[in-house]
């Protein structure tokens, strides 16, 4: 399942980067997973972001730092 999440989050990441009318949808996708009670959900997405950054990302990465505990995907999406 680890790999299967950390697909979609990848793909949903790089509509959001991409822009065009899918976009909107893959952001409320993202916000979702980011918050989402399993933290291999929140993993996948950190990831996905870090393969694909967008600004659109920045201001929950912000919030992340802050909320979440420190992990290494988390770091990731953070240095790109």
């Amino acid at each position: 399942m680890a790999s299967e999440v950390l697909l979609v989050a990848s793909a949903v990441c790089e509509l959001i980067e991409a822009g065009g009318e899918s976009a909107a949808e893959a952001q409320e996708q993202w916000v979702t997973a980011l918050s989402d009670p399993d933290p291999e959900v929140r993993e996948a997405a950190l990831s996905g972001c870090a393969a694909a950054p967008d600004p659109f990302f920045v201001p929950y990465l912000a919030e992340a730092i802050t909320t979440m505990p420190p992990r290494a995907a988390l770091a990731d999406a953070l240095e790109r």
